[in-house]
């Protein structure tokens, strides 16, 4: 799985990209990553809070999840 230093690189790949895993509990972060898909007409590629990341790892994951300065939405 890719991991980004500049969440809003990722927008760059465009419908390449199924699903981006929001780990930051950034809210501003989020807001700009949905308007840079707006802007590139990324219907394709879905933003996933936390929480479904959590979630996910709890069935497939080892260990604990690295846990961010923000949660939730």
């Amino acid at each position: 799985v890719p991991v980004f230093e500049n969440a809003l690189d990722v927008v760059s790949l465009g419908a390449k990209v199924d699903i981006i895993f929001d780990l930051t509990g950034d809210p501003d972060l989020r807001k700009k990553l949905r308007a840079a898909m707006q802007e590139s007409h990324n219907q394709h590629t879905v933003i996933a809070p936390e929480v479904v990341a959590h979630l996910l790892w709890i069935f497939f994951g080892e260990g604990e999840l690295p846990h961010s300065a923000q949660t939730g939405y």
